[in-house]
C-alpha cells in the first residue's frame, strides 16, 4: 500500500460522537470482561473478549477493512 492509500484510508474512519464514546466506557468499565495490561511500561485498558484497546476500541463508529465497530458481547 501506498502512502496515499493509507492516507485515504485512515480519512474514511468513522469516528462515534464524544457522547457516544463517553457511554460506551462507561459500559466498558462496568464489563466484567474489562482488563489491565501492561505493554511498553503503561497500562491499557483492553476488552478481554477481544482483546482490543479500550480507548481505540470505543472510540471508531466504522474502520475500513473491519466494518462496523460494536462490542463482542452485545452490549454496545
Amino acid at each position: 500500500m501506498n502512502p496515499r492509500q493509507l492516507i485515504a484510508r485512515a480519512r474514511s474512519r468513522v469516528e462515534a460522537s464524544p457522547e457516544e464514546r463517553l457511554r460506551r466506557l462507561q459500559i466498558c468499565e462496568q464489563c466484567p470482561h474489562a482488563i489491565v495490561t501492561r505493554i511498553a511500561g503503561r497500562d491499557v485498558a483492553r476488552c478481554g473478549s477481544c482483546g482490543c484497546p479500550l480507548a481505540s476500541r470505543t472510540r471508531f463508529k466504522r474502520i475500513p477493512g473491519y466494518g462496523e465497530v460494536h462490542c463482542p458481547e452485545g452490549k454496545w
